[in-house]
């Protein structure tokens, strides 16, 4: 079934830890370029934020194409996600979480995608044995869910600082 925007089914899935999402971006010869997400919240029915690496090849992938497709494998949904992405801003205080600092990267959606499972989904559980990192990586979908963005979800607004 194809839509247009996320169901709030799709969003609550979406906005659990258990969870699994992959995003694939064009690189400069037309070939996909596909990594897991570590953290991305769903902001309401036509917007998603994201985190990347600032080393990734993705970003510049995303800055020379902003078509991108997320693949979200959830408890309840499985979904490919159509849309274009932004680089937003370096997420505050992520150099210091992290080795190398987050960008902060939004997909306005175009299209949603629900996926028919063969197998029940069972909940993606990733355990880390660094608390140091789980606490960060807890810290980031913090803030990715309280964020404010200015404009809308259809333009390129920059973070709001205040």
């Amino acid at each position: 079934m194809s839509l247009d925007s996320i169901t709030e089914i799709m969003r609550q899935d979406l906005n659990r830890q258990e969870s699994f999402v992959v995003l694939s971006t064009i690189d400069d010869h037309g070939y996909p370029s596909v990594i897991p997400v570590g953290s991305l919240v769903c902001r309401g029915p036509n917007m998603l934020l994201m985190t990347l690496r600032a080393t990734q090849r993705s970003v510049d992938n995303i800055r020379s194409n902003p078509k991108v497709a997320v693949l979200h494998m959830g408890t309840r949904t499985w979904m490919t996600i159509k849309g274009r992405a932004t680089v937003v801003g370096e997420m505050p205080g992520s150099a210091g979480l992290f080795a190398i600092p987050l960008l902060m990267i939004r997909v306005v959606v175009d299209e949603v995608t629900t996926i028919k499972a063969v197998v029940q989904p069972q909940p993606f559980i990733f355990h880390t044995w660094d608390e140091d990192r789980l606490r960060a990586l807890n810290e980031v979908r913090a803030y990715l869910m309280g964020v404010e963005l200015e404009g809308s979800a259809t333009d390129n607004g920059v973070v709001s600082e205040g």
